[in-house]
Formats: C-alpha cells, sequence, structure tokens
C-alpha cells in the first residue's frame, strides 16, 4: 500500500503527541482528514506487535476513532467522543475501542448488541448528543439483522432507536445518516406484528419513501437498488393485506 509521505508523516505526529495536543496538530494539519491518513492508522492497528503497551495501543486505537469520526461527523464530534473517553470510567473507553473494528463473523451480531447497550448505558442526557446518536442508529440496524429481528422486543426498540437518533441526525445536517435511519424505520414497521398490519405497512412505505428523498439512483446506487425492492416488497405486502380486509386498492 502506498500511502503519500505528507499524510504518514502526520500520522506519525498525531501518534507521537500527548493526546492533549491532538486538536491543535488535528486542526493544522488538513492531510489527516485524507483516505491515506485514515489508511495509515488502520495499517498501524494491524500491526500492533505482540507485547506493546496497553496504553499504546489504546491511544492508536483512539487515534483511528478520532480521524475517522472527524471524517465522518465532524471535528467537534470526535473530540466530544474523546474526551468522554476520558471522562468516563475505563470500562466505557474500552468498549467504544471494541465496538470501532468490523465484525469478522455474523457470530458476533450478538456480541455488537451487547456492546453497543453497554456503551449507551454510560451516556446521559447530558453527554454528547451525536456520540448516543451513533451509538443508537448503529445498534437499531443491528437490532433489525434477521438473526435478532424476531427476538422480544428487539423491533420496538429499533423503532424506538431510530426516532431518537433521528432528533439529531436530521436530514438538514446529516442527510445519509438520516436517510439510514429512514430505512430502518422502514424495515422495522414492514416486520412489526402490533399496532395493525395495514397501519404498519403505510408507515414502513412513508418511511422508504422518505429514505429515497436522499439515496438517489445517481449518486447511491446501491441503497437506491435495495430501497426500490424493499418498497416494492412491502407494497405487494399492503395490497394484499388490504384485499384481505375488503379495502379494494
Amino acid at each position: 500500500m502506498n500511502i503519500d509521505s505528507d499524510a504518514m508523516d502526520a500520522v506519525t505526529t498525531l501518534l507521537s503527541a500527548d493526546v492533549r495536543e491532538w486538536k491543535a496538530i488535528l486542526l493544522s494539519r488538513p492531510e489527516l482528514l485524507s483516505d491515506e491518513a485514515e489508511q495509515a492508522l488502520n495499517l498501524a492497528l494491524g500491526n500492533i506487535p505482540p507485547g506493546m503497551a496497553a496504553a499504546h495501543v489504546s491511544k492508536v486505537r483512539d487515534a483511528f476513532a478520532l480521524v475517522k469520526r472527524s471524517r465522518d461527523l465532524g471535528t467537534d464530534a470526535a473530540f466530544a467522543e474523546l474526551e468522554l473517553k476520558r471522562s468516563k470510567p475505563p470500562e466505557f473507553a474500552e468498549t467504544l475501542r471494541k465496538l470501532d473494528f468490523s465484525m469478522r463473523s455474523d457470530s458476533e451480531i450478538k456480541e455488537r448488541v451487547v456492546l453497543y447497550r453497554r456503551a449507551l448505558s454510560y451516556l446521559t442526557s447530558r453527554d454528547d448528543a451525536i456520540l448516543r446518536a451513533r451509538l443508537q442508529s448503529n445498534l437499531a440496524g443491528y437490532l433489525l439483522r434477521p438473526e435478532l429481528r424476531d427476538i422480544g422486543r428487539n423491533v420496538e426498540d429499533a423503532i424506538d432507536l431510530s426516532l431518537h437518533a433521528a432528533k439529531v441526525f436530521t436530514k438538514e445536517k446529516y442527510p445519509d445518516r438520516w436517510a439510514n435511519l429512514q430505512y430502518n424505520l422502514a424495515h422495522a414497521f414492514g416486520g412489526r406484528e402490533t399496532d395493525g398490519l395495514v397501519r404498519n405497512l403505510e408507515t414502513s412505505l412513508k418511511y422508504f419513501d422518505q429514505a429515497l428523498e436522499v439515496y438517489s439512483l445517481q449518486d447511491h446506487p446501491e441503497h437506491y437498488s435495495a430501497m426500490i425492492r424493499g418498497r416494492a416488497v412491502i407494497a405487494e405486502m399492503l395490497e394484499d393485506a388490504k384485499a384481505d380486509k375488503g379495502l379494494g386498492p
């Protein structure tokens, strides 16, 4: 992997500095917000030698999360999250670090749900709203996975989490994240077993249509195709449900 020397130098500077200096470094080195900087930190994570001090391993993981979150949600949100890692109990920071790594297999889904619930349990209404919304949104997505959506209140929890997260991830400020939440809600209501089948399916279609306000064929071809297929399935289910009730088209 060839990584630009400026990006590599910026990453080296970040990892060599005290955490209290990271904000000034990030603001003065825009190359840290590049794809290559994120790749360099990901490479550093993959090459941590056995026996390295736990504090240094945590520092590398926090640097990776800082760059990734800054690119995704902005530097203010990234540093608010970093500050909470430092001010909350160590278990909170370690839980967030574990969640920054992608799943290696579907067998880890239940473990991820436990981790997301644990992370959220440390947060209060006074803590960073963006971090809380990010965790809520991600947890909702996992609860709607086929392996879990039929267990207990998972669908209801996913709806509640998505609605709360949508108060922060608005269409105006975070259109992609807002659209993803609309998709979560469309998915959840499409399989909801309470409050009436027709009403749930109509609500599902509403959320699909709202997601499609952002997910266009031109800009988001994969998301758009998934949305269109999902909407078609729900529309057919609604037509059948209305016919069963004698409601007509």
